[in-house]
């Protein structure tokens, strides 16, 4: 039996991907999420032979950074015990270093749905709580979440096909 929804509240998302408790379906994480954004960031640059792809794998910084993101929601959504230690300490570990090689920061606490392609050039931050719809572009120099001043400090919401242009 599923748990009712108090009207008025959110439905549940579940951080991994997939569906939640309540039904709703959520985030893709780990490698489905992964080879989903592989397959779109291809058809974005018009690869379409092996070449092609392997130059896009390669070279987009900018899609090593939403895999660790896609690989933290599968491994943050994957019940606490001593086999998953193993896997937060190495995807720590992998924090700490490829936001600085690919200059992308995405913390698994936001949502970033599918299709969503970022610019291989430029920074990147999308915060906790943050969410991006479906579809959505992301140019350089963006900043999604904290920034600004205590009292101005949300968690921004964009919709599907947003297109945020360098310095947004």
């Amino acid at each position: 039996m599923r748990p009712s929804i108090p009207s008025g509240r959110a439905p549940e998302r579940c951080p991994g991907g997939g569906v939640g408790r309540d039904g709703s379906e959520s985030v893709s994480g780990g490698l489905s999420g992964i080879r989903s954004d592989f397959a779109h960031f291809c058809s974005v640059h018009r690869a379409a032979g092996w070449r092609a792809r392997l130059r896009v794998l390669l070279v987009s910084r900018a899609f090593w950074g939403l895999a660790l993101y896609r690989l933290g929601r599968r491994v943050y959504a994957l019940p606490r015990g001593p086999i998953t230690l193993p896997l937060r300490f190495i995807y720590g570990f992998l924090f700490e270093i490829v936001p600085r090689a690919t200059k992308t920061s995405f913390s698994v606490r936001s949502q970033i749905d599918s299709e969503v392609w970022v610019a291989p050039h430029g920074e990147v931050f999308v915060s906790h709580g943050a969410r991006i719809g479906r579809g959505s572009m992301l140019h350089g120099g963006n900043t999604v979440g904290v920034g600004g001043r205590a009292s101005n400090r949300g968690h921004p919401r964009l919709g599907e096909r947003v297109t945020m242009c360098p310095g947004a």
